[in-house]
């Protein structure tokens, strides 16, 4: 790009203040700053080094010989750069049996704007290329034979011309690729699910076949497979009519039909599996196992709080027997104090009134103890029964025994 300024600033020249000019310019949508510096009684200066179809910000001022600038920058001026050729496109294959297509990126710099875009095709090693003007699009595809090897040039068009190109080579493939990711589940005793990885076949709609036979030995001939075939889009099948806990091989293989004839692929790896599928193993399903287990949590629940009742009741009879300082006394030993002693009245009232709270051991002496400071006992009561039993209570060998009450 060429830049011109006035004619005018020749006049500071002549007064030996300006050695010459500085001209600034930088990118409008950012970036760094350049300069160049003109000396003597040059007004113009070319820059170098700009992008295509960009805008730029120039200034220009005077500088003296010092190379400082003297005075003002001038009013910075936008220009915009002139188109060119844009770069390339990158290309993207898209291979099939019978179809070859391409799509391809805007270029990563356009240096304008794309027009159209040129496509020109062949088969390899050959001079006879076919081209085709695709305007804006950025996708193409033909048709072609089973097997056959071209190569594809894409090149952008700007107003400034075309493009560098960018050429690819491909192949056409003969038959279908090999099925994987084959995977078997069992469903019952008699049935399975096959499963598989679809394949990218473009422009072409793809049926899948499964193989499968028991294992024996010796290995059964191949006129005892049995196969299904499973229509587009399947991804899945399920087989029916085998033998519980019995291993069978399966495997997977893609067809494709091209103008009415059927094309078949290789198979699949082997896989091998055994037809393991139980009904007991499915008589409980998960909802019932959810409900066994909160019955099981219900049970344990009831099975403390029994535990702790029982706990609670064995505490307290516990409790109860602690806070009884005697058993009460049998009949016989009531009647043997009360009529065969020579206890007085005032006994027989104490001892209505002790009742259960008095015990009396019989074995060769009779002994009375009662609970002191309980009810209306009090100390009183005490001496009374003392001193009676002191005088009246006698072993049986007749020697008198005290009693410590």
């Amino acid at each position: 790009m060429t830049v011109i300024w006035d004619y005018a600033k020749r006049l500071w020249l002549i007064c030996g203040v300006v050695e010459g000019f500085r001209v600034e310019w930088t990118a409008v949508s950012g970036g760094e700053v350049h300069y160049q510096v003109q000396t003597g009684d040059l007004s113009e200066a070319q820059l170098t080094g700009l992008t295509p179809f960009a805008s730029y910000s120039i200034s220009i001022a005077a500088v003296n010989k010092e190379g400082q600038v003297v005075g003002t920058y001038s009013q910075p001026l936008t220009i915009k750069t002139n188109e060119d050729i844009p770069g390339p496109v990158e290309i993207v294959l898209i291979s099939s049996l019978v179809q070859i297509g391409i799509t391809w990126s805007k270029p990563a710099r356009p240096n304008g704007i794309i027009t159209d875009y040129e496509v020109s095709y062949g088969q390899k090693n050959s001079s006879r290329l076919t081209s085709a003007n695709t305007g804006l699009l950025t996708n193409f595809s033909v048709r072609v034979k089973l097997g056959a090897e071209f190569t594809f040039t894409v090149r952008a068009f700007t107003r400034a011309g075309p493009g560098e190109p960018t050429t690819v080579a491909v192949s056409t493939l003969t038959k279908p690729p090999i099925v994987e990711n084959v995977v078997v589940v069992s469903l019952n005793e008699s049935s399975t699910n096959v499963s598989w990885r679809a394949l990218d076949v473009p422009f072409l709609p793809v049926s899948y076949t499964v193989v499968y036979s028991p294992v024996s030995q010796p290995p059964m001939e191949e006129n005892n497979e049995s196969a299904v075939v499973f229509p587009p889009p399947a991804t899945s099948g399920v087989i029916t009519g085998l033998v519980a806990l019995t291993t069978y091989q399966i495997q997977v293989f893609a067809t494709v039909t091209v103008d009415g004839a059927e094309i078949a692929g290789e198979k699949s790896n082997l896989v091998y599996f055994v037809n393991e599928y139980s009904p007991s193993s499915q008589a409980n399903p998960p909802s019932l196992s959810i409900v066994v287990i909160l019955l099981t949590v219900v049970v344990v629940l009831c099975g403390i709080a029994v535990l702790a009742i029982l706990v609670m009741l064995l505490y307290r009879k516990k409790k109860k027997q602690r806070s009884s300082y005697y058993v009460t006394p049998t009949y016989e030993e009531q009647h043997y104090v009360l009529n065969k002693g020579r206890q007085s009245d005032l006994l027989k009232h104490l001892w209505e009134q002790l009742d259960n709270k008095s015990m009396i051991y019989s074995t060769h002496q009779l002994r009375l103890s009662t609970a002191l400071g309980h009810g209306v006992t009090g100390q009183v009561y005490k001496a009374y029964i003392k001193a009676s039993w002191e005088r009246t209570c006698c072993s049986q060998n007749g020697k008198c025994t005290l009693l410590n009450v």
